[in-house]
């Protein structure tokens, strides 16, 4: 099973060679970047687009990280209340069971009383 995931990894990662190969041939055009304090000249077209994808991707998984710490922290939080939850059924439980055992102990010396008379 490993030789496979092996094979599937380096087939992936010839297949996004080959695409981002395609992708800079097709937009090989040069622009110029003007940003506040700097300007970027003659940058290749595909290395702005593929930064600006990168970008997104990295912002994306640092949302998809937060969503999941949230989520995470959440499922602690039931997690604790639900064993609370857990111990007070139990504990209602027990005291159910024995106030049904001394219902019957009641109804058994009734029984025994009243053959008595």
């Amino acid at each position: 099973m490993k030789i496979g995931k092996k094979i599937f990894a380096v087939l992936f990662i010839a297949v996004a060679a080959l695409f981002v190969a395609v992708f800079a041939q097709r937009n090989e055009g040069i622009v110029n970047i003007d940003l506040l304090f700097h300007t970027f000249s003659e940058v290749p077209l595909w290395l702005v687009l593929l930064f600006a994808f990168l970008i997104g991707i990295i912002f994306s998984t640092l949302l998809l990280a937060w969503d999941l710490t949230k989520i995470h922290a959440s499922l602690a939080t039931t997690k604790r209340v639900n064993k609370k939850l857990k111990k007070k059924i139990a504990i209602l439980s027990k005291e159910s069971h024995s106030e049904e055992e001394s219902t019957d102990e009641e109804d058994d010396d009734d029984e025994l009383h009243d053959d008595g008379e």
